[in-house]
């Protein structure tokens, strides 16, 4: 089976004149609100085919990017890394954005989490897809570590920690479509960089933006249980278990299995619906 990709909105493409280190991205530009895209460590800002055009369509203002030494970022240098948030919010400003709906996949979301407790007032709303969050508390890491991932990682493929088992099964194109991303995503030799923030339970009080939770039991780093821990920290106002996704909700196709945990908190904004139709697919 094979979804093809839709076509895509005209973009500028670029490398930003942020500090440190020019970060490349795709800018589909007019006057609607900003949703800009966090990606996953296994990817760059490729991995949105899929998104990009739905939310354009829409009426937003679509921007992709890659952190430092993903696809064609400048690695800047060992002496000073910056950091995650530190990047996004340069990026923000050299495109003259003051406020953005900021979507995150996987690490990428982890990444967005921070920005929204460090700088509040630079995000609209939050979308979390497949994201473990990972706030340094020791309850939630000893419940992480009980998944035994490092145990397992070093023996698969990227592709099989990243994609759900329908998928690959049934979509081998699109397996190898996504292994070739990583790769080029990763040619330049991607930077551990900090991400600014240590994110705890007092640090996620703080958020008080609307925040859409995706995540899918098949997911290996957030099953439904590890997702729904942190919500004690947030002021949720609705949440719902679907039965529409059989694994992660990135990168994947809509089959009946195992289900979808979609939550809302703090309020409800335009783009929760666009990111849960458009998060599906890749």
């Amino acid at each position: 089976m094979v979804f093809r990709l839709p076509e895509q909105a005209a973009v500028r493409e670029e490398l930003a004149d942020t500090p440190g280190a020019r970060l490349w991205y795709w800018d589909t530009g007019g006057g609607g609100e900003p949703v800009v895209l966090s990606h996953p460590l296994s990817q760059g800002s490729a991995i949105w085919a899929h998104q990009q055009p739905v939310f354009a369509a829409a009426g937003y203002r679509v921007v992709g990017y890659s952190r430092r030494g993903f696809d064609r970022s400048e690695r800047g240098t060992a002496e000073d890394p910056g950091t995650a948030i530190g990047d996004f919010c340069q990026l923000l400003d050299a495109l003259a954005i003051d406020t953005a709906h900021v979507i995150g996949a996987a690490a990428g979301g982890g990444i967005a989490m921070r920005l929204a407790a460090a700088h509040s007032e630079r995000v609209s709303s939050l979308v979390l897809a497949g994201s473990i969050v990972a706030p340094v508390e020791p309850d939630w890491l000893e419940m992480f570590a009980r998944l035994d991932i490092k145990a397992v990682k070093p023996h698969v493929s990227t592709a099989f920690i990243e994609l759900g088992p329908s998928y690959r099964a049934s979509n081998p194109e699109g397996t190898a479509r996504f292994a070739a991303l990583s790769a080029e995503a990763h040619r330049n030799h991607p930077v551990d960089q900090p991400s600014g923030l240590e994110l705890n339970w007092k640090a996620m009080e703080r958020i008080r933006v609307p925040v859409l939770l995706l995540t899918g039991e098949a997911d290996l780093y957030a099953p439904l249980h590890c997702s729904a821990s942190w919500l004690g920290t947030c002021r949720c106002t609705r949440s719902r278990r679907s039965e529409k996704l059989d694994t992660r909700p990135t990168g994947k196709h809509p089959r009946p299995s195992t289900g979808l945990l979609s939550i809302s908190c703090g309020g409800t904004a335009g783009i929760h619906r666009g990111a849960e139709l458009s998060c599906g697919r890749r």
